[in-house]
């Protein structure tokens, strides 16, 4: 009861006019209490068909509501009652606001993509090329991959998120229904950065443009609901998402109803990320980000600067680009915006890409995975782990040189077939050669050496080569060429 005690009195809880989240494990004493003292009391869990494991963990939590002409001495007496174990306020915090760009600012790059989708938006979003997710996407674009938005909701006829949009696993929280249209736009905009349909001609390509989105609304107009955010975490982790992505949160207490929901969904395999907030502080506190089971994202700019709004410290496990990110606005729009609810979509975003290469991960070895590939940059506040899509893919790119290649004074122009690949060449005098070809992981698969002559001519390597991408590399003397080909039969 020292501990109730101390926990009420940190948090303030308001006396008047509001609402308690509480666990009572003798529910017939609570109801008869609230309803000669009239209060209002709902179960915590309200989302339809909750499996047996969390009515069991989570049926002892009860929504109280404490109308305005309810007097402090009832609440007092609420907190003492018999089987309450705690009692915590049903808190209501804001989105994170979407931050216009202002100075233009952009990645700057000049990488050579070796997968380049269709989207029309596509080449401004410079963003991809600096966490090498173009390399990644030569492997995984997400598919069969579940990411569950608790946000405002979702503009659901998008044209860039209506074919990825699951409407039978969306669901709005607040009102309890079907409805999760997107009355704020955050929503729209968090899960286009992971999510937006790749490959349709169309604004952007998300980061896991081939998985399905999960809408689950906690929100409306700016008000987050906490007893939302809990039915909507354990929902996701029933219905088994793969990952959870909360571009919210507050600088407060942890929430222990909130906490145990987070550990339920984790056990269940579920990886969480969360935003480390538009505050340039230190994160340390900064919920949900800041549980132990949730991985807190920072964003970054261009040559991996900090945002400069974005929250720092050892509470942030991870950065990603938050700075002139596009994505998707209500009505068929696209603009760039910054913040670190984007930064935090990256991540789960990359973990869609990870779970549909590595389904047999567990929510830890995602996290590690990510944070093990991650670059080391350094920033401001000293070094930190900025994303790569491209390692946690186990893709070796610098076994594929990023960089333009000098120019030459040879040609080559490869085709490839199932049993070798010919280079068809046009060079003004002899040299040596060097040719290695890569898979899209890094691996070399084939290798050559010899000399070329002046003039036309071929090199020819023999070897087995599946369906796929690969990579080569000419290196002779100190002049390099190298590109890819295709093997579509």
């Amino acid at each position: 009861m020292y501990r109730l005690f101390f926990l009420i009195s940190l948090i303030a809880l308001p006396i008047y006019g509001d609402e308690y989240i509480v666990k009572a494990q003798a529910p017939n004493t609570l109801h008869a209490f609230v309803e000669h003292s009239g209060l209002v009391a709902e179960p915590l869990v309200t989302y339809p068909e909750p499996s047996s494991e969390v009515l069991a963990r989570f049926g002892c939590y009860w929504v109280v509501s404490v109308p305005e002409e309810v007097n402090d001495s009832t609440v007092d007496a609420l907190k003492t009652l018999f089987g309450v174990e705690y009692i915590e306020p049903n808190l209501k915090i804001v989105f994170e606001p979407l931050v216009s760009n202002q100075n233009g600012d952009s990645f700057l790059t000049h990488d050579t993509c070796p997968y380049t989708p269709n989207d029309s938006l596509f080449s401004e979003q410079l963003d991809k090329q600096v966490t090498q997710t173009h390399w990644a996407w030569n492997i995984s674009k997400g598919a069969g991959i579940a990411i569950a938005f608790i946000d405002s909701g979702i503009d659901t006829s998008h044209e860039d998120l209506v074919e990825n949009l699951d409407k039978d696993c969306s669901w709005n929280f607040v009102a309890d229904n079907e409805n999760v249209w997107d009355d704020v736009g955050h929503g729209t905009f968090v899960s286009g950065v992971a999510a937006a349909q790749m490959d349709n001609y169309k604004g952007i390509a998300g980061i896991a443009g081939e998985c399905s989105i999960w809408a689950l609304k906690v929100g409306t107009q700016d008000t987050i609901y906490t007893d939302a955010t809990v039915n909507a975490i354990l929902y996701a982790a029933d219905k088994e998402a793969g990952i959870i992505n909360m571009s919210f949160g507050s600088f407060r207490e942890p929430i222990l109803v909130e906490e145990e929901a987070i550990e339920y969904a984790y056990g269940k395999g579920v990886f969480l990320c969360a935003s480390a907030g538009n505050d340039n502080e230190d994160a340390t506190g900064y919920y949900p980000a800041s549980y132990g089971y949730v991985i807190g994202v920072g964003g970054t700019k261009s040559n991996d600067a900090r945002s400069p709004s974005s929250n720092f410290g050892p509470d942030v496990g991870i950065y990603a680009p938050g700075s002139y990110v596009w994505s998707t606005m209500s009505g068929n729009q696209y603009t760039p915006r910054d913040g670190t609810s984007l930064a935090c979509a990256q991540i789960a975003g990359l973990g869609a890409l990870i779970r549909s290469v590595h389904p047999e991960l567990t929510s830890k070895q995602v996290r590690d995975k990510i944070c093990e590939s991650a670059d080391t940059i350094t920033i401001d506040k000293g070094k930190v782990l900025r994303m790569n899509s491209a390692r946690a893919l186990d893709i070796d790119v610098s076994g594929i040189t990023d960089r333009s290649p000098q120019p030459s004074s040879f040609i080559f122009t490869p085709q490839i077939q199932r049993d070798r690949v010919t280079f068809s060449h046009n060079t003004l005098e002899s040299t040596n050669y060097s040719l290695k070809i890569f898979d899209v992981t890094g691996s070399q698969v084939a290798s050559e050496t010899g000399r070329i002559r002046p003039g036309k001519g071929e090199i020819v390597v023999n070897n087995e080569f599946s369906r796929g991408v690969y990579l080569w590399r000419i290196t002779a003397d100190d002049l390099e060429e190298w590109g890819k080909v295709v093997l579509v039969e």
